[in-house]
C-alpha cells in the first residue's frame, strides 16, 4: 500500500501544479469513486481543492482505485515525461498510449488547457479550453491575455480522459454583437420561433472532437432557460454527469419540453449529450436567460444523416 502512494505521489509530482491535466485526474477519481457508490466522496470530496483535494484523492485511489492514474497518466499527451525515473513499469508511455488528433497536436501545444475543438458552419470555428475557474476565460482569449470576447470554454466539472467524456459535456461561449464566438447559436432559436428552421436545416449536426476523437452530435432541442426565480422556475440544466438511469430519463424529456425546436432524433439512456450555452435576452435586457442548444453523440455504426423535414417547433412560453 504505501508503495503504491509513493508511485502516485511521485506522478502527481511531475505534472504542473494547478494544470489542466492534474485537475482533470482528480475529477476522474471523484467520477469514478461515485459511479462506485462512495457516499462519503460524492457528498464531502466537492468541498475539497487544492493541497487538501490532492492528499485525499491520492489516498483513495490507493485504496479504490489502484491502476487508474497509472492509465490516465499513460494516455497523457506527454506520458514520456510522467513517467518514474526509474522507468517503472506502472506508469509506461507505450506506443499504445492515446496521442493527440495531428491536427489539434500544435494547438495543444500553445495552450495545454485544449480539450477540444467545436465547429459549426464557418461561424464556430474554436479550440475548447478547460480551467478549474469557470470565470478564467470568460474574458481571457486563447492565449490566456484579456479579451472582452473571451473564448469558448468547457465546464470545470466536465471530464476529458482520454475517450472517456462526461455523461453531459457543457460547453460556454459568449454571444458577441460582432458574431463571434457562440453568438451564432443565437440562429438556431430565431429561425425556429419564426417558423423557418432554415439555421438548424442547415446545420443539424454539430463537429466537436476531444483531442483523442473525431465526433458528430445530431441537434434535438433548443432551449431559452430563466436564470431568476423572481421570473419562475429556474432548471437546472447543466448537470454533467447521470448517476442513474432514472436521472438521465427525467432530464431528457424536461429539456425537450422546454424546446422550442422538435426533431425526430431519438435519445437513449447511454447516450453522450453535448450542451452549447450562451448568454441571449430576447425578453430584455432586464429578464437573464440563457439559450442552450442540445445534440446528443452519433453512436458507433450510426449515420450521421438528419432528415431535417421531420422538425418541427412551437412558439416559446406556450
Amino acid at each position: 500500500m504505501n508503495n503504491d502512494n509513493n508511485k502516485i505521489t511521485q506522478v502527481f509530482s511531475k505534472i504542473e501544479p494547478n494544470s489542466a491535466a492534474k485537475e482533470r485526474i482528480f475529477r476522474e477519481v471523484i467520477n469514478r469513486a461515485e459511479r462506485g457508490g462512495v457516499d462519503y466522496m460524492r457528498k464531502n470530496m466537492v468541498l475539497l481543492s487544492g493541497a487538501l483535494a490532492a492528499c485525499v484523492v491520492i489516498a483513495a485511489t490507493v485504496v479504490l482505485l489502484p491502476n487508474m492514474i497509472g492509465q490516465d497518466i499513460a494516455e497523457h499527451p506527454n506520458a514520456s515525461s510522467l513517467t518514474d525515473n526509474d522507468g517503472n513499469d506502472d506508469y509506461p508511455a507505450t506506443t499504445d498510449a492515446l496521442a493527440v488528433l495531428p491536427e489539434y497536436a500544435e494547438l495543444y501545444r500553445q495552450n495545454s488547457d485544449m480539450v477540444g475543438y467545436i465547429k459549426i458552419d464557418d461561424r464556430i470555428d474554436y479550440p475548447v479550453l478547460q480551467f478549474d475557474d469557470d470565470t478564467f476565460y470568460l474574458n481571457r482569449d486563447f492565449e490566456k491575455s484579456e479579451s472582452k470576447s473571451g473564448w469558448i470554454f468547457a465546464d470545470s466539472r466536465n471530464k476529458f480522459s482520454g475517450l472517456d467524456i462526461s455523461d453531459n459535456t457543457v460547453l460556454y461561449g459568449h454571444n458577441m454583437t460582432t458574431g463571434e464566438k457562440f453568438s451564432a447559436l443565437t440562429d438556431y432559436y430565431k429561425s425556429t420561433v419564426h417558423g423557418s428552421l432554415e439555421f438548424y436545416k442547415e446545420n443539424p449536426v454539430i463537429r466537436f472532437d476531444t483531442l483523442y476523437e473525431k465526433m458528430e452530435w445530431k441537434v434535438f432541442a433548443v432551449v431559452l432557460f430563466n436564470t431568476q426565480e423572481e421570473f419562475g422556475e429556474v432548471f437546472e440544466w447543466n448537470i454533467h454527469e447521470f448517476y442513474t438511469k432514472d436521472e438521465f430519463n427525467n432530464y431528457i424529456p424536461n429539456v425537450i419540453d422546454r424546446s422550442v425546436l422538435f426533431t425526430d432524433v431519438d435519445i437513449e439512456h447511454g447516450d453522450k449529450i453535448l450542451t452549447l450555452s450562451t448568454c441571449y435576452w430576447p425578453l430584455g435586457a432586464d429578464v437573464d436567460t440563457r439559450l442552450a442548444v442540445f445534440a446528443r453523440k452519433v453512436r458507433p455504426g450510426e449515420s450521421s444523416d438528419v432528415n431535417v423535414e421531420k422538425a418541427g417547433y412551437k412558439k416559446p412560453f406556450e
